[in-house]
């Protein structure tokens, strides 16, 4: 289920803009920040088990 937020965080964050960027909020060095501080905690668990749900 992480793995599927980390997912659609990084597709709307490329999406999303705000209004005193020129570029999307994927380029905003705290979003960025945030979204490796997600992929960091998805490692730490390991590799997801697609055999439980």
């Amino acid at each position: 289920m992480a793995q599927r937020a980390l997912g659609l965080v990084t597709e709307q964050v490329k999406k999303k803009t705000a209004l005193g960027l020129t570029r999307s909020m994927a380029y905003h060095p705290g979003v960025q920040h945030a979204i490796a501080e997600m992929v960091l905690e998805l490692e730490a668990i390991g590799p997801s088990r697609p055999d439980r749900g």
